[in-house]
């Protein structure tokens, strides 16, 4: 299969280049600016020249404006890229005949519920981050009524600032005292991961099984900020750290956060006939191979 990858810079896009790049799949890695394969999203001519020149049989768009308080600011180009740039890319795929694998955001929904989120519950914004996903969600089904949606949520991995890795860093500094947000829950998944299940439905794809809609792709289960952050603590083996809780509230953030978006795989695990590790085993997995394999000092 010939699979172009939008938004190869990111920390997702890096991820999903180096997991086909390991396949028997050839890789076409697309950047925004700065590389030998360049495509602005928002610009359709740019979009069209690409999927006509490179004919993909799987296109997987990874790009996205994901700074959520920068999308309050500055909504134009989030809504250029987060809602018109998928548009563009479902019109294209469906002209050219290529399967398009778009990754969305847990930021669709409110966070009032209080069970795990599927994927036909209500969807109810509560920031521009999460609207203008919403907009692209739609347009691309309207556009292409094949696309795959994939839904995920607090992503991390090995590059780029996320959680993890400052939390990682914390600990690597000797911070005897952190803050963490005690509010607010989620899905933790790691880019490998979502890498790995992205792959498994491309080759769910050759085999021929039919596959569209919308899917949570995410690690099993869900927690806190606060009970993510003490297990990877616990499992660094950290004990002279203290962790102060706080409110997302105190952040003063520009952009309203969904409060409880732990989102249900069990749709995704019934198509791809697999199980889906849990967050637990998803972070032990990533610190085991980033740090404690390579020898990289964790705690004094």
């Amino acid at each position: 299969m010939k699979i172009l990858v939008t938004g190869a810079a990111g920390m997702l896009g890096s991820a999903l280049c180096q997991k086909i790049s390991d396949s028997e799949h050839q890789l076409i890695a697309v950047y925004h600016s700065g590389q030998n394969q360049t495509c602005d999203i928002t610009n359709r001519f740019d979009v069209k020249k690409l999927i006509s020149d490179h004919k993909p049989d799987i296109i997987i768009n990874s790009a996205a404006h994901c700074q959520v308080d920068r999308c309050e600011e500055d909504q134009e180009w989030a809504e250029a890229v987060n809602n018109g740039g998928v548009k563009n890319l479902a019109e294209l795929a469906k002209e050219y005949k290529s399967q398009l694998i778009h990754i969305s955001t847990d930021f669709v929904y409110s966070g009032k519920a209080r069970q795990p989120y599927v994927e036909t519950d209500q969807c109810e914004p509560v920031n521009k981050y999460g609207l203008y996903k919403l907009r692209g969600e739609l347009a691309a089904q309207e556009a292409n009524p094949n696309v795959i949606i994939l839904r995920t949520a607090w992503l991390y991995g090995a590059t780029r600032s996320n959680f993890v890795l400052r939390l990682l860093d914390d600990i690597k500094a000797q911070k005897k005292s952190i803050a963490i947000v005690n509010d607010k829950w989620g899905s933790p998944t790691s880019v490998i991961l979502l890498s790995d299940l992205i792959v498994k439905i491309v080759d769910s794809i050759v085999q021929k099984k039919r596959i569209s809609g919308i899917y949570h792709a995410v690690a099993t289960g869900g927690c806190s900020w606060l009970e993510f952050a003490e297990y990877i603590i616990r499992i660094c083996g950290v004990r002279d750290i203290t962790i102060k809780p706080i409110s997302m509230e105190s952040l003063g953030l520009p952009a309203t956060r969904p409060t409880h978006t732990i989102l249900s795989n069990q749709k995704l695990q019934s198509v791809l006939q697999s199980e889906i590790p849990t967050w637990r085993q998803d972070i032990e997995t990533f610190i085991g191979k980033n740090y404690i394999k390579s020898g990289k000092k964790m705690h004094a």
